[in-house]
């Protein structure tokens, strides 16, 4: 698996807790796969939680495909100041609609 930016210390890419974990290009069953937004880009998922970063608030394709790849229930995880972003970001992109 390739390795990732920013992940949290006890990520050691085979699993987060308890789960096993695996990449986008390698998904298994009852395997959490865990990798960046553009390599997920053309994939979907029952579950999704995504990471919010500056870097990524900055990218709107990225927040995009990020926000589209939930089947079912999409989680946002970041701070408090990112996520007033992303909220605000997207109400302005919804009103230019």
């Amino acid at each position: 698996m390739p390795k990732l930016k920013d992940v949290p210390e006890y990520f050691d890419e085979k699993k987060i807790g308890p789960f096993e974990t695996t990449d986008c290009e390698h998904p298994l069953e009852n395997k959490v796969v865990v990798d960046s937004v553009s390599r997920f880009k053309g994939l979907d998922s029952s579950v999704l939680v995504l990471i919010a970063t500056e870097f990524l608030i900055e990218k709107s394709e990225l927040v995009y495909v990020g926000m589209t790849r939930a089947r079912t229930h999409l989680i946002i995880v970041g701070t408090k100041d990112v996520l007033k972003k992303l909220k605000q970001a997207s109400f302005k992109n919804a009103d230019s609609n």
